[in-house]
Order: C-alpha cells, then sequence, then structure tokens
C-alpha cells in the first residue's frame, strides 16, 4: 500500500497539491483508494472500507447519520486521478532508483 509519505516531490514533477493527495487516502482506512465511493452526505471513502463499517455501524462516520451501501456513488474520474498518481509514484520511484 501507499502512505501519504510518498507522494511526488519536485517542482516539475506533480500537479498534485498536498490537499488532492491527501483525498486520495480514505478516513477510515488511511490507505490509498482503490475504488472511490461518495456517500450522500459528501464524502468519499474506499468502497471496501465504508460498506464494511456500514455494515457494522449503518451509520456514516462522519456524519453519524443512517446510511446504506445504496446512499454510494462511485466516483469513475477520481479513480482515474488516482491511478494517474500511483503511476507517476512508481515513476519517481523508477528515476530515483536509476541515480
Amino acid at each position: 500500500m501507499y502512505s501519504f509519505d510518498e507522494t511526488p516531490s519536485g517542482e516539475n514533477q506533480c500537479h498534485w497539491s498536498n490537499f488532492e493527495v491527501w483525498s486520495f487516502f480514505c478516513p477510515i482506512s488511511n490507505q490509498l483508494i482503490e475504488e472511490p465511493v461518495i456517500s450522500k452526505y459528501g464524502h468519499i471513502y474506499e468502497k471496501k472500507s465504508i460498506m464494511e463499517w456500514i455494515k457494522r455501524k449503518s451509520a456514516c462516520p462522519i456524519t453519524y447519520k443512517s446510511l446504506k451501501n445504496e446512499d454510494l456513488i462511485p466516483i469513475y474520474s477520481l479513480k482515474q486521478d488516482i491511478q494517474e498518481y500511483k503511476q507517476r509514484l512508481q515513476s519517481q520511484k523508477t528515476t530515483q532508483g536509476q541515480k
């Protein structure tokens, strides 16, 4: 898994701000999101993490309001952004390994 500390750096290497990179991480698992979903309350989660949470709690972990699996919507554009981020991160690691 990727951690927040592994964000790409360098003036011309990364177009993501710290906030954008932070938003790629699930507030439940603190891991990089693979399958992003948004709740009816506007919060973004890793699909597996929020579904497990709902199974146990039946509520939003941020608002504590009622939440069901049907209230989750996939975010395909964010998924693509995260995939691009991962590719850039991997490319940076490869480049640094060659130095």
